[in-house]
């Protein structure tokens, strides 16, 4: 049986977006005369939601790091600015 692909029209601005993310992915999805085939569109928006959830779990981790390892501290505005609080009394 023959495979018969679908492919998709890009238009200018989607044509940037596929290209963005191939940047991101790291992913060549085969992109010819600004046709795409549907299956390698698909691939891209899943690879792209794969990228975006590890991103995320990291900040989460992040934060989840910071609220369970540093405490909040009330910088003083002279600390805040650099200078000595003594120079303005």
């Amino acid at each position: 049986m023959e495979n018969k692909n679908i492919y998709y029209k890009l238009t200018k601005r989607d044509l940037g977006k596929i290209k963005k993310i191939e940047e991101i992915t790291l992913t060549d999805y085969e992109v010819k005369n600004d046709l795409i085939s549907i299956d390698n569109l698909y691939t891209a928006l899943l690879d792209l939601l794969c990228e975006y959830n590890v991103l995320n779990e990291k900040y989460n981790d992040l934060e989840n790091d910071l609220n369970d390892n540093y405490e909040k501290k009330n910088i003083d505005l002279y600390e805040e600015y650099g200078v000595n609080e003594n120079d303005y009394h």
